[in-house]
């Protein structure tokens, strides 16, 4: 049974018929239901103020004391419905919450989307810097051929030390063949002096004459000296041709030393022109992409930045704000439901001031009244037409 304070102020007895005042049941009865209906309402209200104060605990707000107060049915209604209410606010808040870290995630995808374009832009920097390599490589062979006609050189002056070395053997050769030439003529021109001077004596000695030996001597001498005019004109000639011979191999050798040289160094100048040429354009083209790219990687960055602070501090600010209203209406009502505890702790007060001033009053009246059917019945009934009217 839920009472009301209306039904407690409008609340009537029987009388009783053989003394005045009313029937002691119902006193009791109606006292007993007063009783439990104000338990029920301070356990409603300790239930309401345990969601307050968890309410206010979890904005960092003092809980409110306990005063052992009453609140009726509408007034927990209301507060269940208020609390209700801020449950809704505080699930918009979080979800608002959510939607912000969403949209910082999608900004941090942005950015690694940006920074995976970069990681590409970066590969094909290597890629670059792999062909740029690979030339590095080339000049390296480049290099190699070089070394390698280096060593062509080298054997080819090995080759003209050699053919040099193999003429001035000829020409020893043929100084030796000429020296055995002008050795076996000297021989043969003292064989054939001494063959034309043996006969040319016996003649002499058989004929007395010495004009006819000294014709032949002469004779003879002329003859070596024409043998030794040959091979000195052998061996000049073979003298000459292996100077000549030697000077065409030294010459030709020199000559293609020159060219290939020349030829060798002309292919290095080319390589390292055409190289440096590569190089220089390969650094440059990725310098500039490297700077395009982190110029706009860096301005991405500091948009992303702005712009998750500018929303940042918006949801702060208007989290606070939610906040503080927040804070603003559980004050209210908090405060309009201590005004509330008080004016049920009046009710109560007064209520409890007036029964029990009734009841003393119905009991002097029971004591000082004698007992009268016939008149506690008429006064019953006057009371009766009284509380009617």
């Amino acid at each position: 049974m839920a009472l009301s304070p209306e039904d407690v102020l409008n609340k009537t007895f029987t009388t009783t018929q053989f003394r005045r005042g009313y029937d002691e049941r119902e006193v009791d009865d109606f006292l007993d239901d007063i009783v439990v209906e104000m338990r029920r309402a301070a356990k409603e209200g300790d239930e309401l103020r345990n969601q307050l104060n968890d309410c206010r605990e979890g904005h960092g707000l003092e809980p409110v004391a306990a005063g052992g107060a009453v609140v009726d049915s509408g007034e927990a209604d209301e507060l269940r419905s208020r609390n209700g209410e801020l449950e809704a606010r505080i699930a918009e808040l979080e979800g608002q919450v959510r939607e912000s870290g969403e949209a910082y995630a999608a900004l941090t995808q942005a950015h690694d989307n940006d920074r995976s374009a970069w990681e590409q832009e970066r590969a094909s920097f290597a890629d670059e810097r792999s062909a740029w390599d690979q030339q590095q490589a080339e000049r390296a062979q480049a290099g190699e051929e070089q070394a390698a006609h280096d060593e062509h050189v080298a054997m080819l002056r090995e080759r003209a030390q050699e053919a040099q070395q193999e003429a001035e053997q000829r020409i020893q050769e043929a100084h030796a063949r000429a020296e055995q030439a002008e050795r076996e003529a000297e021989e043969r021109v003292a064989a054939a002096a001494q063959r034309t001077a043996e006969p040319a004596a016996a003649q002499a000695s058989g004929d007395g004459g010495m004009g006819a030996a000294a014709q032949v001597v002469a004779g003879a001498a002329g003859a070596a000296a024409g043998v030794l005019a040959l091979a000195q004109r052998l061996h000049d000639e073979h003298v000459a041709a292996g100077e000549s011979r030697r000077d065409e191999l030294i010459n030709a050798a020199q000559t293609r030393h020159d060219s290939l040289i020349s030829e060798g160094q002309s292919r290095h100048d080319e390589l390292i022109s055409t190289g440096q040429r590569q190089y220089d354009e390969f650094l440059s083209t990725g310098q500039t992409k490297h700077d395009e790219l982190l110029a706009a990687a860096q301005s991405r960055h500091d948009e992303l930045i702005t712009e998750a602070r500018e929303r940042s501090t918006g949801m702060v600010h208007e989290a606070q704000q939610r906040k503080a209203s927040i804070l603003d209406e559980l004050t209210s009502a908090k405060n309009l439901l201590e005004r509330k505890i008080e004016e049920l702790r009046s009710f109560e007060k007064d209520y409890r001031g007036r029964l029990k001033g009734f009841i003393s009053e119905q009991l002097e009246k029971l004591e000082h009244t004698a007992v009268d059917p016939a008149a506690d019945q008429a006064e019953g009934d006057a009371e009766d037409d009284a509380q009617q009217s």
